[in-house]
């Protein structure tokens, strides 16, 4: 069985750290990371103040980028308040607000990826005494756009816990894809 074509996602672009909601498998994807979330705000920031800015000084604005990337080599327990740097004010021009992005979210991705390993390796994100196993499965060749994403999530919830164990077992298997990534 294949989902439709509007349950299939395909991302053509680096994906974007994860945003943060109320609810428990979004807070725990998250990790609580709300620095990540206020570091690209800051970033936007500073993108809007140079689209209204006349002027960009590129020599500052490349500084600034230089800055941001040694800060970001610190180790994350040992850096100081992102808000608080210099070059968190100076105005970039698009191309150096594009690179701080980036800078930002491979950052980010790195903090996640190391923060979470063990949770990947268990498959089952945790927050609290809160658990949420899930399973991935990856389907065929990598295209060179990227690979496709389908979430398969069953109902749940308020069923007896052998039925929703059941259920979530059948999720598993309830796919196949020619080619992607397949999270239940």
């Amino acid at each position: 069985m294949r989902p439709s074509t509007r349950q299939v996602i395909s991302c053509s672009r680096p994906p974007s750290p994860p945003r943060c909601a109320s609810t428990v498998a979004s807070r725990a994807a998250c990790g609580g990371r709300v620095a990540g979330v206020l570091a690209l705000l800051l970033i936007s920031a500073c993108m809007a103040a140079a689209a209204a800015a006349e002027t960009v000084a590129p020599e500052a604005s490349a500084s600034a980028v230089a800055s941001l990337q040694a800060f970001l080599e610190v180790p994350p327990s040992e850096r100081a308040a992102i808000h608080d740097q210099p070059f968190a004010v100076v105005p970039l021009s698009r191309d150096d607000a594009a690179a701080a992005r980036a800078l930002l979210i491979a950052d980010h991705a790195k903090r996640i990826r190391e923060s979470r390993e063990a949770e990947m390796q268990e498959g089952c994100l945790r927050l609290g005494d809160l658990a949420m196993p899930f399973t991935i499965k990856v389907f065929g060749a990598k295209p060179d756009r990227g690979r496709s994403m389908v979430v398969s999530m069953h109902g749940g919830g308020g069923a007896p816990k052998a039925v929703n164990d059941s259920q979530w077992e059948n999720q598993k298997r309830l796919y196949t894809l020619d080619e992607g990534v397949y999270v239940v």
